[in-house]
């Protein structure tokens, strides 16, 4: 009994390769060779072939025999087996390709880390030679190679040692803060600073000495100062000027007991701390201002003595005692007592800023006298206190500071004639 079945299978969505069609025109062929041509079966030719591979065509015919069905099962089937062993080795060999690419990539990469670290390690030994030989230069003229021209360490100056009249050596050498070669390093430069105005080169020492600016240091921490002072005497004599005028010289007094810069002086000599320009009096007036004319009142006059001949730019004078803590007209009354020391530092005579106050620590904000004065009470006798005082004190202060301006007056004249 004839069964109709489809002649062809097909595969991938009605499409058929070359290898599929062979075998269905093998099997249409064994067919038809079995005389089925009684019933019409289709034979497919050349041209019905290359139909089907164009397009999607059907090609049905007579029922095959149980034999030739299982033949071409098992076709179809290594067909397709083959095909998934192709699919899957495609793909294992794309893997591998792609494996492939990364290691060289990762080589790359690795190539030019190792290339750029050959590259730095040589631009640090340059570095390190030049640096080398800088160091071995400079520590044979025994003078270190200027900043700016240290990663030079060649030739970048000449001798300026002048020989044979005005001809001048001129031999290279590394850059140093002397120009001078080895064998004239004992030669005496002209020092070009000095043909500055005299305002312009203590400005410049300002700068040199601005880390002494506040209270008295010890010696071994005038480096720079001693190194200053040694290149010339009068530039010794500036740089002088100034460090005296930034530093400060601190007095303290105590009744009999007198320290000048935290050493204790006695008896009171002429020393160094005269040059000062400014000048702090701590006076512990606790247990000595009681008597008008005690110790501490003759160790100020002996001071302000030895200062006479001298100008100050500041002088400060401040009073510190635990009384100053007490409240009412008793604390108020004891400020009178301290008039006899205004008149101690007359002998001064020339002061551009001078100042006289109570310790911050026990009178708070500013420490001036009058206000002071006014805060301990609103009695009419400490109010009469204060405005004596600040009398005094105004005459005081303009007395001193007149005399620095008459002090000015006679130098301007002195440098006109």
């Amino acid at each position: 009994m004839a069964r109709l079945v489809p002649a062809f299978l097909l595969l991938k969505g009605g499409r058929m390769d070359l290898v599929t069609f062979d075998v269905l025109f093998f099997v249409a062929h064994a067919h038809q060779s079995r005389s089925l041509a009684p019933h019409h079966a289709l034979v497919p030719n050349r041209r019905s072939a290359e139909d089907v591979l164009r397009g999607n065509v059907t090609i049905t015919g007579r029922v095959f025999n149980p034999r030739m069905d299982s033949q071409v099962e098992k076709l179809l089937a290594q067909l397709e087996k083959e095909r998934a062993l192709r699919e899957i080795a495609e793909a294992q060999a794309g893997k591998e390709r792609g494996l492939r690419q990364e290691e060289q990539r990762r080589r790359e990469e690795e190539q030019r880390r190792r290339e750029e670290e050959q590259r730095r390690h040589k631009e640090a030994e340059g570095r390190a030679a030049d640096s080398e030989f800088t160091n071995r230069v400079s520590s044979e003229r025994g003078e270190d190679c200027q900043r700016a021209h240290r990663e030079l360490g060649f030739t970048v100056t000449f001798c300026q040692a002048v020989i044979g009249g005005k001809s001048k050596c001129r031999k290279k050498i590394p850059w140093t803060e002397i120009q001078l070669c080895f064998e004239h390093k004992d030669f005496a430069l002209p020092c070009y600073i000095l043909r500055l105005p005299i305002e312009l080169r203590q400005h410049i020492f300002s700068y040199i000495l601005d880390e002494y600016q506040g209270s008295y240091s010890k010696f071994f921490t005038y480096y720079a100062f001693l190194k200053l002072a040694r290149l010339n005497r009068r530039i010794f004599q500036d740089a002088t000027d100034v460090l005296y005028r930034t530093l400060v010289c601190n007095f303290f007094l105590s009744g009999e007991c007198v320290c000048i810069l935290g050493r204790y002086f006695h008896p009171i000599q002429p020393g160094s701390w005269q040059r000062f320009k400014q000048i702090t009096f701590q006076l512990d007036v606790s247990c000595d201002i009681s008597v008008q004319y005690g110790p501490m009142v003759k160790n100020i006059q002996l001071i302000a003595s030895h200062l006479r001949d001298f100008n100050l730019v500041k002088l400060h004078v401040y009073l510190e005692s635990y009384l100053f803590l007490n409240q009412g007209t008793y604390s108020a009354g004891f400020i009178h007592h301290t008039l006899p020391l205004l008149d101690a530092f007359r002998q001064l005579g020339r002061v551009r800023e001078p100042s006289f106050t109570i310790d911050r620590v026990y009178a708070g904000g500013s420490g001036d006298i009058e206000q002071w004065l006014i805060s301990r009470s609103n009695d009419a006798e400490v109010t009469a206190m204060a405005m004596e005082w600040r009398r005094t004190y105004e005459e005081w202060a303009e007395s001193l500071r007149r005399g620095y301006l008459e002090e000015g007056k006679r130098s301007a004249l002195v440098l006109q004639f």
